[in-house]
């Protein structure tokens, strides 16, 4: 066990149900292992009945300053592994606030600016090397997501 975070982009997919046009998609299985989930599981989804689509656009593993800087500023302090919208605006204050933790590389500003956050399940808490690589990861994943346009709208979960 460990603290897994995600970000998800809801991507909208709906269409009318009175429109006589065929789906907008098709829903195919694409993995080999038939027992993960069957052919017929796939064909009992109606494309027509989708609303969302849920793309993971980041995922972190133990970067508990980045779990904690979400509990902090999206959040509003409770950390209780739910689902919580962040919009784009938010992941661009975290994006700056990384850019400014890796220009200086200062452990005292690193721990004043994005502190890593203690648990059981949550790694170390040390201004380490595993912290300066969550940070260079989080920077790389945000500004891939940042460059999309289109994608307006984010959700972040994390468990342990």
């Amino acid at each position: 066990m460990g603290l897994d975070m995600y970000l998800y982009h809801d991507v909208y997919v709906w269409q009318s149900l009175d429109n006589d046009a065929p789906p907008a998609f098709e829903i195919t299985n694409i993995q080999e292992d038939e027992s993960m989930m069957s052919a017929n599981t796939i064909k009992s989804i109606d494309p027509k009945k989708i609303k969302y689509i849920k793309e993971e656009v980041a995922y972190w593993r133990k970067a508990n300053a980045i779990h904690s800087w979400f509990v902090q500023n999206v959040q509003d302090g409770v950390d209780d592994c739910q689902e919580y919208f962040v919009s784009r605006e938010k992941l661009s204050e975290l994006l700056e606030t990384v850019k400014k933790v890796l220009e200086r590389k200062d452990p005292s500003y690193a721990v004043e600016t994005l502190t890593p956050k203690e648990g059981f399940f949550f790694g170390s808490s040390d201004i380490d090397d595993w912290y300066w690589e969550d940070m260079k990861n989080t920077k790389k994943m945000l500004e891939e997501i940042l460059a999309d346009e289109r994608k307006t709208s984010f959700v972040y979960r994390s468990s342990w």
